[in-house]
């Protein structure tokens, strides 16, 4: 597909594809060539001016980052990627670059920040009514508390997260 796209100049399609290949290389654990397909997608995605994929390849960069444990570039790119979500007001991802902001937060050992980031992420995919994020935003808060010790707080957010899993057949 990515030999065509190229063949017949579709630049939307070739950014889209290069970004899917680097999350097959991400999957993989091979982070290098996976930034180098993501870093190529973006180029195209600020090329031809395609908002929501770059704040979604911004993303995905961040995942990179994040996994090799540079936490403070995967912050820097999350908070390019929210600005972006919410100037062109797309919700869904606004709810997704929180919760990864907030999750970076957590392995930076700050809690509180993180809370925060998941409930508004939380909040989100309620009033849009996004089920599957919900029940993932749940979780996250459920492993805030239960990194604290507060298993009682952990405990009401997993089982909510796990009855709306199950409501979904999210296995």
């Amino acid at each position: 597909g990515l030999a065509i796209c190229r063949e017949i100049g579709n630049k939307a399609d070739e950014g889209t594809i290069l970004n899917n290949i680097g999350q097959i290389y991400d999957t993989r654990g091979d982070y290098a060539t996976a930034l180098t397909y993501l870093e190529q997608s973006l180029v195209i995605q600020l090329e031809i001016g395609n908002k929501a994929e770059e704040g979604t390849t911004l993303n995905n960069i961040a995942g990179i980052y994040r996994a090799r444990g540079d936490y403070a570039t995967a912050l820097i790119y999350l908070e390019q990627s929210l600005a972006i979500q919410r100037k062109i007001g797309n919700k869904a991802e606004e709810g997704t670059t929180l919760s990864n902001i907030g999750t970076i937060y957590h392995l930076c050992g700050d809690d509180a920040k993180a809370l925060f980031l998941f409930n508004q992420s939380l909040a989100i995919a309620r009033n849009i009514g996004d089920k599957a994020g919900e029940g993932t935003r749940l979780g996250n808060l459920g492993a805030i508390y239960h990194a604290r010790g507060d298993y009682g707080m952990a405990l009401t957010y997993y089982e909510q997260s796990l009855a709306i899993q199950r409501e979904i057949g999210n296995k």
